[in-house]
């Protein structure tokens, strides 16, 4: 699944605080590809499954 990066780094601010937001916004691509980026979303810690429920999205 595709999302927009800023999405996903509103999505960090909200679970983690801005300091992680910030370095999460100097890795993540945009758009975030949810498999493709499976191992980056997991570093800054997030999970497939957190970023469907949070976002409303279904898999």
């Amino acid at each position: 699944m595709q999302v927009a990066r800023t999405e996903v780094l509103e999505l960090i601010l909200r679970l983690y605080g801005e300091e992680h937001m910030r370095v999460a916004s100097e890795r993540l691509p945009d758009p975030v590809d949810t498999e493709r980026d499976v191992t980056l979303l997991v570093r800054l810690g997030l999970t497939h499954d957190q970023i469907y429920s949070q976002l409303g999205a279904s898999p």
